[in-house]
């Protein structure tokens, strides 16, 4: 199920991922959305429109409305899209719009799991030996340390299942290394981690973020989604520093020219268009969040990923969880 209206390049780019992921993988996708809108962006032909349905929903999200507004929205492609997953219709929902509208009206729409208390978004950042995984990356500002345990637990679950790590590395992002460094927050999380999270190396600093040295790192989503806006405004500016102020001139360009293919790779390696969404994690469902300015390929490579979440078998996993941090 993918939510056709959300996002700053909707529908069209929306139409275009979702055409391109039909071509390749012959799944059938449902877009939720205004039909007669959509039908005009559906000009591909081949096999894809065979594989692709629509269901109206008249209502838009807007990219600027208040999560308390965007619920009300009924005939909404969110809240119609979410509904059919909840009916069992769709497998999973896909939606590049308003964060905070998908997430709440997420919530309201499927429920949270038993146990978890605040669902967070789970996030692939590229490291020099692969990616990690940041969580939260932002669904909350203002956290105890059991949500955070919580983020611990349920990334776990989400590696072990759609990435097959047996036993995921997790850390705690804080302003030092040692035990006694953090906040508060940061101080009663860490004995809580160490003591019930198997696989926790303690805390590590902003630094270690892209050295690959953990797979999940546990954040509130205030801090998440500062580290997470900062990374991708830096990788932008390294090319544009390096376009402006390096491969200029003729020598400039000749090693431009010259290191083409590996600053693509690198390019590529940054690029958030190349991980296409994020998980909501914690909703009784399949719930993914894209960039809003993704376009068609970040479009169809997050719903590759959503599609291999949802064959891991990750939700029942994830129901069977222990998130009870004051169990003995």
């Amino acid at each position: 199920m993918v939510d056709a209206m959300g996002g700053d390049y909707a529908p069209r780019e929306i139409v275009l991922g979702v055409q391109d992921f039909v071509e390749e993988t012959g799944e059938k996708i449902v877009l939720v959305g205004r039909e007669n809108e959509i039908k005009k962006e559906l000009t591909k032909k081949g096999k894809s429109l065979g594989y692709i349905e629509i269901i109206n929903a008249d209502e838009v999200v807007t990219m600027e409305e208040k999560p308390t507004v965007a619920i009300k929205k009924k005939e909404s492609s969110v809240w119609k899209g979410l509904q059919l997953v909840r009916e069992g219709v769709a497998q999973g929902f896909f939606s590049a719009g308003n964060t905070g509208a998908v997430m709440a009206s997420a919530v309201l729409c499927l429920g949270k799991i038993n146990g978890i208390d605040r669902p967070a978004i789970i996030t692939p950042l590229p490291t020099l030996t692969g990616q990690t995984f940041l969580i939260d990356a932002g669904a909350n500002v203002d956290v105890k340390p059991e949500n955070l345990f919580q983020f611990a637990v349920m990334a776990q679950v989400y590696l072990k299942t759609a990435y097959q790590i047996k036993n995921p590395r997790v850390a705690l992002l804080s302003n030092g290394e040692e035990e006694g460094k953090g906040n508060d927050l940061i101080k009663k999380t860490f004995p809580i981690l160490k003591e019930k999270i198997s696989g926790f190396i303690g805390n590590i600093e902003g630094k270690d973020i892209f050295r690959g040295v953990a797979d999940i790192i546990v954040a509130d989503g205030f801090v998440g989604n500062i580290v997470l806006k900062t990374g991708e405004g830096l990788a932008e500016s390294i090319f544009v520093l390096l376009k402006n102020e390096v491969f200029t001139g003729l020598r400039g360009s000749l090693g431009g020219f010259i290191l083409r293919e590996s600053l693509q790779k690198i390019k590529k390696r940054l690029d958030y268009a190349e991980y296409g969404g994020a998980p909501l994690l914690g909703v009784n469902g399949i719930v993914f969040i894209a960039h809003g300015r993704s376009r068609r390929l970040a479009v169809r490579n997050g719903l590759k990923v959503m599609t291999k979440t949802v064959e891991s078998g990750f939700l029942a996993e994830l129901i069977k969880g222990d998130f009870n941090v004051w169990k003995d």
